[in-house]
């Protein structure tokens, strides 16, 4: 009896043994999908420019959210920030988490930029993550500070990038 049994198991195991031999090692399956395209502040993470400021922040023709710090004062028009200053606009943007998740939200700048452009709270604190609820927002702000040695026609252009991850 404990023979046959031996013999069956063994029988078992290489049964085994050559059915995993004729698994697949690699597979490709395609699937459908669709993304909807939206506007920058109607995405599920949504950069809303706050409209009580100067206009340096609004959504363009394209849908996206431009920051434009040259238009600082003199009723929009272009006017530009001067070398070696320093300049803060506070509650400029809002961040809106419009899925029902919990988001982390990463905040950099890249670009010539880079050095000079810092994302701030309403009290001024440099800011680089967030924690954000289902449905729920916040305001982030920026701080220009020009270069003392930037030249005058000089552009200092990047990108904001923002990042979410859902808990």
């Amino acid at each position: 009896m404990k023979k046959k049994g031996l013999v069956l198991v063994i029988a078992l195991l290489c049964m085994a043994s050559l059915m995993a031999a004729m698994a697949y090692t690699s597979a490709e399956v395609q699937a459908g999908y669709t993304v909807s395209v939206v506007n920058t502040d109607k995405a599920l993470l949504a950069l809303i420019p706050n409209t009580d400021k100067d206009g340096t922040a609004y959504i363009d023709k394209d849908g996206n959210l431009v920051l434009d710090f040259g238009r600082i004062g003199n009723e929009g028009n272009l006017s530009g920030l001067q070398p070696g200053s320093t300049y803060e606009w506070r509650g400029l943007v809002d961040v809106q988490n419009n899925s029902q998740n919990k988001i982390e939200v990463d905040l950099s700048v890249d670009g010539a930029a880079t050095e000079c452009l810092t994302i701030i709270d309403d009290k001024g604190h440099q800011v680089k993550n967030l924690k954000l609820n289902g449905n729920n927002k916040t305001t982030i702000g920026f701080r220009v500070a020009v270069p003392a040695k930037a030249q005058a026609g000089q552009n200092l252009t990047g990108n904001i990038v923002v990042s979410a991850t859902a808990n």
